[in-house]
């Protein structure tokens, strides 16, 4: 069953009707009988000639539409409308003018001259022919805007479907990475593996709360990546560094999910094992110019020279920022000048509170 919708053509189309002939009739009530007293006779004679207005307009929109809906030429169909329109005013015209002769006694069929009928027409088809030209004007920027807003459904469809299908590539990937410490883990100290499986449990029912969504809060987040972080000191241990650096306030801002996670899972994993001292993490959030700027930083080179394992990771998460924000959101990876080198992954993104 259709609901009663604005977004509706015949509820539109309906709307439009009426307040079109509401408006004819007032009109017409005070330009014909506005030097006298508007009575109950007066009122019926009105309503009865908008009221036929109104039938002989529907069934010109009708015509229209099941004629403009062919695939005759532009040419055939112009011919059409001028013709449709010609002979609605002349029906028009004739139930106003038996109305006339025959329940108003205003006129009579002989007794006036041809320039009196004339006139009925003419103004029957001057306002057919307004009431077409508004009705094309109106349903051409109304299918202009139906399309535009179907438009932006279907993207806004692609993209979320594209967001969870990227979204998707980084479960497997991360759970991967961490099943292969898991292992390692196994034959080096057993009770190690053991305490990384109770750490990946934990870590996958955080995740799993925010399957399919597309933002979370930077504190989820953030959860995340302490979980993460506490399944890889258990197997690194000392060498494994993190300083996390973001105030409260800062916290309830929305961003991309396993953003964060993802960088620092690249980091630890391509650089902990450059030299025996292990690494450091530096985690920063603030923001500048309106927007939440978010600093991975690492001890490590990064390598630009060559693909490495972490560009697809990179990638994805530079889709789904360009997807979600437009050029709002960007990723960048940059070597630090200073001495031991290290790598700063900068993620900008809108403030979304």
């Amino acid at each position: 069953m259709k609901t009663l919708s604005f977004s509706n053509h015949e509820t539109r189309y309906v709307i439009g009707q009426l307040i079109a002939w509401g408006c004819h009739n007032v009109l017409y009530t005070f330009t014909k009988f506005g030097t006298y007293d508007v009575t109950l006779l007066v009122r019926c004679r009105t309503t009865y000639v908008t009221l036929m207005g109104l039938m002989v307009s529907h069934l010109l929109r009708n015509a229209y539409k099941n004629q403009l809906q062919t695939n005759l030429s532009m040419q055939t169909k112009f011919l059409f409308v001028v013709a449709a329109l010609f002979f609605a005013s002349i029906l028009w015209s004739f139930v106003n003018l038996s109305a006339s002769i025959y329940v108003w006694h205003e006129a009579n069929w002989t007794g006036n001259s041809l320039t009196f009928h004339l006139s009925y027409f003419l103004r029957s088809f001057s306002f057919l022919f307004l009431w077409s030209m508004f009705y094309s004007a109106a349903s051409t920027v109304f299918i202009s805007v139906d399309s535009e807003m179907r438009n932006a459904k279907l993207q806004i469809l692609v993209r979320d479907s594209q967001l969870n299908q990227l979204h998707a590539q980084l479960n497997p990937h991360f759970l991967f990475n961490t099943l292969n410490s898991i292992q390692q883990a196994m034959f080096e100290a057993p009770g190690m593996a053991k305490e990384m499986l109770e750490g990946l449990k934990n870590l996958l029912n955080t995740t799993a709360k925010y399957e399919g969504v597309h933002e979370i809060t930077l504190a989820e987040e953030l959860e995340v990546v302490m979980n993460y972080i506490s399944i890889q000191k258990i197997r690194y241990e000392h060498r494994l560094r993190v300083n996390l650096n973001v105030s409260a306030e800062l916290k309830h801002y929305k961003i991309l999910p396993m953003v964060i996670q993802t960088l620092v899972e690249n980091a630890i994993k391509h650089n902990i094992n450059r030299t025996h001292k292990g690494m450091v993490v530096d985690i920063v959030v603030t923001t500048q110019d309106e927007q939440l700027v978010i600093s991975i930083v690492n001890d490590g080179e990064l390598k630009t020279t060559k693909k490495t394992q972490g560009q697809g990771a990179v990638n994805n998460i530079r889709r789904r920022l360009a997807l979600l924000y437009g050029n709002n959101g960007t990723l960048t990876l940059e070597n630090l000048n200073c001495e031991p080198e290290r790598v700063e992954a900068r993620l900008t993104m809108p403030l979304i509170a």
